[in-house]
């Protein structure tokens, strides 16, 4: 009777473990440390959790901001903004690595645009963005990306497509800019064409990484204009396309 007197008061975990311990106790320390104990243990898994959740929640806020970034875009334009296409660059290499796909960049450029800012001021010059952007998300396939890369400058990302497919998407993005007007001002309809360069990755011919991927892209572009521009070259092949 002594005995149940000292648990009165206590915790109703030490009173339960008191009641179910198999081996009756006697000593009120002894039930008074096993109590602590027990807390303890509660106390240590509870910190745990809150850790755990913790962890759960910033790798949540990582994956959300990660997912913005994807997917945030260039403001003027409406392409994916220079941020976003590099992070979509390398998930579309690593995706083609992994399971040995084709991956073909389309680099574009705008021939002579530093004209367009000169003489009809950069107001026109960013209508002219905006017109390029639309028409090359108009051109491409549902799974490829557009992004802007900088200025008057372009990437296509292309997953699984063949150096014929990049032809023919190539060939009709040229057409289509030679056949798109710009109204930049009151009965003042410009013309403004694009250089294209193309470089493929495939499981035959691979790349080490996307930097030399993109790389390969700009070179091909860079010959493309060098050429006259309004026209697309193959960087592994030095293949040249003449304008219609």
């Amino acid at each position: 009777m002594e005995v149940l007197e000292t648990t009165q008061g206590l915790l109703p975990e030490t009173e339960k473990i008191f009641q179910t311990d198999l081996q009756p106790w006697t000593d009120p320390q002894a039930i008074l440390d096993r109590a602590r104990e027990s807390l303890l243990i509660r106390s240590l898994q509870t910190f745990k959790e809150v850790q755990e959740l913790q962890i759960t929640n910033a790798a949540m806020e990582a994956q959300f901001h990660n997912l913005e970034e994807i997917h945030r875009l260039d403001p003027l334009t409406g392409a994916l903004a220079r941020a976003s296409l590099e992070k979509h660059l390398e998930i579309s290499f690593e995706r083609a690595l992994a399971n040995e796909e084709w991956l073909t960049l389309v680099f574009g450029d705008l021939d002579k645009f530093k004209s367009v800012n000169d003489t009809y001021g950069h107001q026109a010059g960013d209508s002219v963005l905006q017109s390029t952007a639309r028409l090359l998300l108009s051109k491409v396939r549902t799974t490829d990306t557009v992004g802007r890369y900088g200025g008057e400058e372009f990437v296509l990302i292309l997953p699984k497509a063949s150096s014929s497919t990049a032809v023919i998407l190539c060939e009709r993005i040229l057409s289509a800019f030679r056949d798109t007007t710009h109204e930049i001002a009151k009965d003042q309809p410009i013309t403004v064409t694009i250089s294209l360069g193309i470089a493929t990755h495939s499981p035959d011919h691979p790349y080490p990484n996307i930097t030399a991927l993109l790389h390969s892209a700009d070179e091909a572009v860079y010959r493309s204009k060098t050429l006259g521009g309004n026209r697309y070259t193959f960087y592994d092949k030095i293949q040249t396309e003449q304008p219609v």
